[in-house]
């Protein structure tokens, strides 16, 4: 759902971006079956959750997730790094907010 309010869901939908949110796991699920991407169309999954609706989701993820990359986004203490595998690439990243 595009949240009107939100100044950088703005922005991304003006690039050219689309930005979804969903509230339940299932609605990705469905959202990313339809979702085709390419060297030209890369697909940004930003994922905050539990680690079981991770690991529900992840499993439905194509091309798929390499269990290593799962294990580090389950794990709090994934040191940053940038891991480039055929079909993706993994960033994890520190930032300076709380929030997450």
């Amino acid at each position: 759902k595009k949240e009107d309010n939100d100044e950088h869901t703005e922005e991304a939908i003006d690039a050219g971006n689309v930005i979804w949110e969903f509230d339940k796991e299932g609605d990705l699920i469905k959202g990313l079956s339809g979702v085709h991407h390419s060297n030209t169309n890369p697909l940004w999954i930003d994922l905050i959750c539990d680690p079981n609706t991770f690991i529900n989701i992840a499993e439905h993820i194509r091309p798929a997730i390499h269990n290593l990359t799962i294990e580090d986004c389950l794990t709090e203490d994934c040191r940053e790094k940038l891991e480039i595998f055929k079909d993706y690439l993994f960033i994890c990243l520190k930032t300076a907010s709380d929030d997450h």
